[in-house]
């Protein structure tokens, strides 16, 4: 973060504004991480050994992308 602040010339206030964001937001983003690991995982096991579910790929799939929508 300190970084990306003097690489943007963030004054402190915006640099506490952003560290207020993300502690906001942080809770919100840990789900929805976990919510994509877990799609991800079941992801992995409709693809396992050549054995291809389409429908369900294609359901997993449509939940991910609603995951990162979110």
């Amino acid at each position: 973060m300190r970084l990306v602040a003097h690489e943007l010339n963030l004054s402190k206030e915006q640099e506490q504004q952003i560290h207020s964001m993300w502690q906001t937001e942080r809770p919100t983003l840990t789900g929805l991480l976990q919510e994509f690991s877990a799609e991800s995982k079941e992801m992995d096991q409709a693809t396992a050994r050549g054995n291809l579910d389409e429908g369900k790929v294609q359901e997993i799939a449509a939940r991910q992308g609603e995951t990162l929508a979110s």
